[in-house]
């Protein structure tokens, strides 16, 4: 069908599903072909808003990866949207200990990426190094060091850009335990040294 046909078979599936709780599921997957399409023809806004209006956390049929990544998509729009106070509250959703104990990495990183979109906005130096040393810890990243190596001097340089305090103190201490941060901080004095010396 042409996408026009489409749109107005969704919409009128959707109204047709609304507050069935059987079909919370299709309701929420119908959704989220809208708002695809919404987004597909420039309107973020739109998309951003219609897949706000479903709250899996209450979708007991959805399984947790569809979940999270239904969250992470309506983070993504927000921050697309500049909805800067609703991409926090959704991104606070998703616990990442619990991504990591359900082995989805690849989400993991994906929730990373995007906080790290909403903690650059805000300036939040403390978040983005907690950002990049979640990112630092994943398995797939721990491999390649060509991905662990940026990852870990964005952690250095977050944590000496944030304010003085307690928290920084112990994200201080949990890093320089780190036996990888040897030759991260061998590489950045060597940099230093040929820059300036």
């Amino acid at each position: 069908p042409t996408e026009e046909r489409r749109v107005a078979l969704i919409e009128a599936l959707r109204a047709v599903t609304e507050g069935k709780i059987f079909l919370e599921l299709e309701s929420a997957r119908l959704t989220r072909q809208l708002a695809a399409i919404k987004e597909k023809n420039g309107d973020i806004a739109e998309a951003a808003t219609i897949l706000q209006e479903t709250a899996v956390e209450t979708i007991g049929s959805m399984e947790a990866r569809e979940k999270t990544d239904f969250i992470l998509e309506q983070v993504r729009l927000c921050l697309g949207k500049k909805d800067y106070v609703r991409a926090d509250i959704i991104g606070k959703k998703i616990k990442r200990d619990r991504l990591i104990k359900q082995g989805f990495h690849d989400l993991k990183l994906r929730h990373c990426e995007l906080m790290t979109e909403y903690n650059t906005h805000k300036k939040n130096m403390l978040a983005l190094a907690n950002d990049f040393l979640s990112r630092f810890n994943t398995p797939s990243i721990q491999e390649d060091p060509a991905l662990w190596k940026p990852a870990l001097e964005r952690v250095v340089l977050y944590i000496a850009l944030a304010p003085y305090g307690k928290d920084q103190q112990q994200l201080l201490n949990r890093v320089y335990k780190e036996p990888k941060l040897v030759s991260i901080l061998f590489s950045m004095m060597k940099c230093l040294y040929a820059k300036y010396f």
